[in-house]
């Protein structure tokens, strides 16, 4: 099963998710309590461990990093979270600026 999960990342895009799926549900039906652990705590990622095979990066990496925290700190006397997240995608460059006309 280890094996198995290793050969995850090995998988294209379009069928890691039905891959994770299956080793998923491998793992869930095994019996081994440890590896029932891991698979619950990938199960609580998968939406990142998904997005990875898209992006090849993680969300990990952007929350630690120190673009982020230097937005965090010029964005504190922002009134409300959503002026805080725009101040965030800008620093982060995940704004569009191109308006279809």
């Amino acid at each position: 099963m280890k094996l198995a999960f290793e050969d995850l990342y090995t998988q294209r895009a379009e069928v890691a998710e039905v891959y994770l799926a299956h080793w998923m549900e491998m793992t869930l039906g095994s019996g081994l309590e440890p590896m029932i652990d891991f698979a619950c705590s990938v199960d609580e990622h998968c939406d990142g461990v998904v997005l990875w095979f898209h992006s090849k990066s993680s969300r990990w990496c952007w929350k630690r990093s120190p673009r982020r925290r230097a937005a965090k700190r010029r964005a504190r006397d922002y009134r409300t979270k959503r002026n805080l997240k725009a101040s965030v995608d800008l620093a982060a460059g995940k704004l569009n600026f191109n308006r279809a006309t």
